[in-house]
């Protein structure tokens, strides 16, 4: 029997444009350890109705990704295809007072797929997302199977 899954809902954003470079150099990594066959350049940016904390599947270590950020890394769905939550652990925490801080917040999460989510989907800025996240290894297997086709949700928009 299939575990319930959790959803996370929020709208399609524009991030800050750092991720593609900032992430290049470790996307195979990322694939592999999340379970993906590969993620392409860049991320799908999805700002949250509520708070998130990530709830790693995996993660890459400091030495792996920049030397002082740990990319957390959460399997979720998107209309059912497989992609990666990926998340600096720098983005978990609240800065002290007077600290800079550049992350996104636990109102973020910006995804990672073997595919480009907007263009697939459809999706443009603002538009409603919904992400699914916590299913068993059934779920796990089926999304990372699915069909290559846009298999958008009527009426989601």
């Amino acid at each position: 029997m299939s575990r319930p899954t959790s959803k996370l809902t929020g709208r399609a954003s524009k991030g800050f444009g750092a991720a593609t470079d900032n992430l290049r150099h470790c996307e195979s990594l990322i694939a592999r350890r999340i379970g993906l066959t590969s993620v392409l350049s860049g991320t799908f940016n999805v700002a949250l109705d509520a708070p998130f904390h990530v709830q790693p599947d995996a993660a890459l270590s400091a030495l792996e990704y920049n030397g002082w950020e740990v990319i957390l890394l959460q399997r979720c769905t998107i209309f059912g295809r497989a992609a990666a939550i990926t998340r600096p652990h720098t983005h978990e925490v609240k800065p002290k007072d007077g600290e800079l801080y550049f992350g996104h917040g636990l109102a973020y999460i910006e995804l990672m797929a073997p595919f480009d989510v907007a263009r697939t989907f459809g999706i443009a800025i603002g538009d409603e997302v919904e992400v699914e996240i916590l299913g068993d290894e059934a779920w796990w297997a089926t999304a990372r199977d699915a069909g290559w086709g846009p298999r958008r949700a009527s009426g989601a928009r």
